[in-house]
């Protein structure tokens, strides 16, 4: 149904998740996330990045309803932070 991509960065994780479009509008990105996002905070990371496409509402959406920082560039950037402090963000 999908894949979900955890990799260490610093004190964060960057994340990738992916539904395949045969299960996408069933909530399985949106229970994916919130899971995840519990699942990362008890595993003591300070801060979770995904890169998004400005397209992708859906994405944009489930971001802004768990509290993420959202950034626009070319591509969004979504910070959520899963510490008080948060954490420096990975530098490229």
């Amino acid at each position: 149904m999908g894949v979900v991509d955890i990799t260490p960065c610093g004190d964060g994780v960057e994340v990738a998740i992916l539904v395949i479009d045969a299960h996408q509008g069933r909530g399985i990105g949106k229970a994916v996330v919130f899971d995840f996002a519990e699942r990362l905070r008890k595993m003591e990371y300070r801060y979770a990045l995904a890169y998004v496409s400005p397209e992708n509402y859906k994405a944009l959406t489930i971001a802004r309803k768990i509290g993420a920082e959202v950034r626009c560039r070319d591509i969004y950037i979504i910070k959520y932070v899963l510490t008080k402090d948060g954490g420096e963000m990975c530098r490229s």
